[in-house]
């Protein structure tokens, strides 16, 4: 079930701050039904709708527009491997390439340009297939040393597994080659795989790419340890 809403309101410069006439919505889906099977439902909506109006004076004053809200049934499409590598290929990614080239006081440079383009192909890296765990979140990779206690709790990945074509657990992230792909976030993050101390460890991106970010600006590194 999809549920939609759209109030039909305009300011005087047409579309509001939030796009008040565009159409919201949010899916209810399966994972609810035990929710919805206890009993009566209760769906609420709200909306900011205009009082008044310089024309016409109201006393009291009577709320103008129309707010209107329905649900439908929708079936989402079923998302294969070869879709999802698809899909990834449209959307230019942010990327440590794309954030080398940001600079906060040159508001004139292209912020298209350097981002990470997918081209739909699956690159095999035997290093990474299997299980992994954090362990640690550090700035730079020598900076990791395994006898030497670090802060994993702020680490966006706490466990990942990673299958030989290309999948994760994740239905969101996607990987080839030395690239995890954040496909909700569209998001390009480099993977490093290191043995030391005869363990295995991947160091991947952690993310954080942005064009607030100082010129300079290199994005921590979530250290994983194979299970």
């Amino acid at each position: 079930i999809y549920i939609n809403a759209k109030p039909l309101v305009e300011s005087k410069a047409g579309l509001g701050r939030r796009e008040g006439d565009t159409i919201r919505g949010g899916w209810v889906t399966p994972a609810f039904a035990d929710d919805f099977a206890k009993g009566p439902v209760t769906i609420a909506a709200i909306t900011f709708l205009r009082y008044g109006d310089r024309a016409i004076v109201q006393m009291p004053p009577v709320p103008q527009g129309i707010f209107s809200v329905w649900l439908e049934e929708r079936k989402l499409p079923s998302l294969d491997a070869a879709v999802l590598r698809k899909a990834a290929t449209f959307v230019p990614m942010l990327s440590a390439e794309w954030q080398d080239l940001q600079n906060p006081d040159n508001p004139s440079a292209d912020p298209e340009e350097g981002k990470f383009q997918y081209d739909g192909k699956f690159i095999a890296n035997p290093k990474i297939p299997g299980s992994w765990k954090a362990v640690g979140l550090v700035n730079a990779i020598e900076d990791f040393a395994p006898d030497k206690k670090t802060d994993f709790g702020r680490s966006p990945i706490k466990q990942v597994t990673f299958t030989d074509q290309g999948s994760t657990a994740s239905p969101n992230w996607i990987w080839s080659g030395d690239t995890l792909i954040d496909l909700e976030n569209s998001i390009a993050l480099k993977i490093t795989p290191q043995t030391i101390g005869g363990s295995d460890y991947l160091f991947i991106e952690s993310g954080g790419f942005s064009g607030k970010n100082k010129s300079g600006w290199v994005s921590p590194f979530m250290v994983m340890k194979r299970l």
